[in-house]
């Protein structure tokens, strides 16, 4: 089974700010859900869904697919 991870990005001079928005059991529903927020005070002006493999440094939503029950980084990283 597939969900999709909806975040927010902020990028500042010194930091990023990310924020945990929600997991929905759709694409759909994660855009239905960045239309509610999308005028709200913080997210209305970096409100672009952001693609993670060509967007850098921009702020935005970032959508994300993931399995449920399926374990990440399992041969590790660096």
């Amino acid at each position: 089974m597939n969900v999709y991870l909806l975040e927010h990005i902020m990028i500042h001079d010194d930091y990023e700010d990310v924020k945990f928005i929600g997991v929905f059991t759709s694409k759909d529903n994660a855009i239905k859900a960045i239309n509610k927020l999308a005028d709200k005070p913080g997210f209305c002006n970096a409100k672009r869904i952001l693609n993670p493999f060509i967007d850098d440094n921009i702020s935005g939503f970032i959508i994300d697919k993931c399995k449920v029950d399926n374990l990440a980084w399992q041969d590790g990283f660096g």
